[in-house]
């Protein structure tokens, strides 16, 4: 890295910026990561997830290999029916 890109920073800001790039890289270098970055290159967006559940767990990693597969990007909150969102957005139901 370039000297100048840190010049004016203190240090204690600049290791709190190379410690949030180190981490990101990691999660970037997971399957999950390199899935996202997949579906954000063939379609522009990040995949859409749907209520609870972390990156990793296998139905997203699926649900982002069959957005691939298809040419269909992933947005569950779409694939809702009118129902459910109208009763997600006035509060009356969660989905997981």
């Amino acid at each position: 890295m370039s000297k100048y890109i840190w010049k004016g920073r203190s240090p204690i800001l600049s290791k709190e910026i190379l410690e949030e790039r180190r981490i990101q890289n990691e999660l970037d270098n997971t399957v999950a990561g390199k899935l996202r970055k997949k579906h954000k290159e063939v379609f522009g967006v990040e995949p859409e997830f749907f209520g609870l559940g972390s990156d990793d767990d296998w139905d997203n990693l699926e649900a982002v290999r069959n957005a691939i597969r298809t040419g269909k990007p992933l947005n569950q909150y779409e694939e809702l029916s009118l129902e459910d969102r109208r009763l997600f957005e006035q509060g009356s139901i969660e989905i997981d």
